[in-house]
């Protein structure tokens, strides 16, 4: 049960995904048989990946050899004859260990993180076929990072006496931890938890011109997350009086615009904000100009609700090479005061302009109706085909140029029509000669760009 009339075997591994590559290691494979008087000895095995997940496919490698007889290696081409695909011969000898890339000229080789080879070996008395290493190497891409990354900093006068930094925070989703800088011990950033940390006890916490420094730093997760700050303060004495200082926020946040690439345009990028303060203490939201290098004004009001909520159109000039967008709030108070962001996020859309902007759909007709009459010799092999559908293509932004095309390949032939993309129903239909003594089959492919192509009732007859 376990071999075919044809006396072939196949077997077959499978593995789990993982985020990092490994090996799978074959000490031997090969099968026992008794052979008849005259017969060959032959090996031939079929190996596939077919990885999910990937951001790029870098490279084959591989290390075989044979003890006696050639083998040839074989890896299948997937854009051979439109679509239709065949095996490369890449190696013909007892032995080989090298590379083959899957990327550029050679994408060929890989269809949608699918990659298939082959060994082929014939030989007059038994022999071993020994694959000492056979494995794709690509790039993975699990997700994206959001975390949260935020420093403050104060600087209190040299008559002041510095008593206590209080604080108080939350996170909407994973866990944030807040930081004191130590200036004498270990020059660096230490972890404090409570509400409040008693600095005339702790003087390793003030810097030069008594100065204090504060971080936040969120844990990695696979969405955006919020910071809430509700209190954040250095309290410090005078005269034998307890007073706060003069209250200064200065909050830097960079966004960063995932997934956009060089190959896309930008076509909505706006802030959406909201953030409120204590009576009539004004802070300031401000952007960084890439184009002309220093901070542009936002909004320079003072709001003591958050209603309603405030948008800003973000402009070519404030986001650089790598897709950041930085903001800083600033604000400077005779006294103490508290700073409320409610709302603070970036929403952007794009379209893929260039690069790979075009999807092609292939389908093969093999029916067997198509060589019915191969092995007659008084037949004709010829055969009137018509093939019909309707359909619809709507476009999907006017702004960007579109394409609907259909292409019939048979033979050595390619009939190729442009489809009507005016958005009405449409009905196609063409007649053409198929040779079924040169061919067994023949390929349809859509191709299409920006838009929606909708078919109804395609047949051939």
């Amino acid at each position: 049960t376990y071999y075919s009339s044809s006396n072939q075997v196949r077997v077959r591994f499978v593995s789990n995904s993982r985020t990092s590559s490994f090996n799978i290691e074959i000490d031997r494979l090969y099968i026992s048989y008794t052979r008849l008087t005259g017969a060959k000895y032959d090996a031939e095995a079929t190996a596939i990946w077919d990885v999910n997940g990937y951001s790029s496919m870098d490279l084959l490698r591989w290390n075989h050899w044979t003890n006696g007889p050639s083998m040839t290696f074989e890896v299948w081409n997937w854009d051979y004859n439109g679509g239709q695909g065949r095996y490369d011969t890449i190696f013909t000898g007892t032995s080989s260990a090298s590379t083959l890339s899957l990327s550029g000229a050679n994408s060929k080789y890989e269809s949608g993180g699918t990659v298939k080879v082959h060994y082929i070996a014939t030989s007059s008395s038994d022999f071993i076929l020994t694959i000492d290493q056979l494995r794709t190497e690509y790039s993975y891409l699990h997700h994206n990072d959001y975390w949260i990354d935020a420093t403050a900093e104060w600087t209190i006068p040299d008559s002041y006496s510095i008593d206590s930094l209080d604080f108080d925070h939350q996170v909407t989703q994973g866990s944030v931890t807040f930081y004191v800088y130590d200036f004498d011990i270990d020059d660096q950033f230490e972890e404090k938890t409570g509400i409040s940390l008693d600095l005339s006890t702790s003087p390793e916490y003030i810097g030069p011109s008594n100065s204090i420094k504060v971080r936040y730093l969120s844990s990695t997760e696979i969405s955006s997350a919020t910071l809430n700050i509700d209190v954040l303060r250095v309290n410090y004495t005078t005269e034998e009086l307890i007073i706060t200082t003069p209250g200064t926020l200065d909050l830097t946040s960079t966004f960063h615009l995932d997934s956009i690439t060089s190959d896309d345009t930008i076509e909505t990028l706006q802030l959406t904000y909201a953030f409120k303060t204590d009576a009539s203490q004004l802070v300031k939201l401000e952007i960084w100009n890439y184009n002309n290098p220093g901070w542009d004004l936002v909004d320079g009001n003072v709001y003591n609700s958050f209603t309603p909520v405030h948008y800003y159109q973000i402009g070519s000039d404030y986001y650089d090479s790598n897709y950041d967008v930085l903001f800083n709030f600033s604000g400077i108070g005779d006294d103490s005061f508290n700073f409320y962001l409610d709302q603070f996020m970036v929403n952007y859309s794009w379209t893929r302009t260039n690069g790979f902007v075009n999807a092609d759909i292939v389908k093969t007709i093999a029916d067997s109706f198509l060589n019915r009459y191969d092995a007659l010799s008084n037949f004709q092999k010829l055969y009137n085909i018509t093939i019909e559908f309707d359909y619809t293509f709507t476009k999907n932004n006017s702004l960007y140029a579109d394409l609907a095309k259909f292409d019939i390949i048979y033979g050595s032939s390619q009939d190729s029509f442009d489809l009507n993309k005016d958005g009405a129903s449409h009905t196609f239909s063409y007649k053409f000669v198929f040779d079924s003594s040169s061919s067994n089959s023949f390929n349809v492919m859509f191709n299409t760009s920006n838009g929606l192509l909708e078919l109804e009732g395609m047949n051939y007859t």
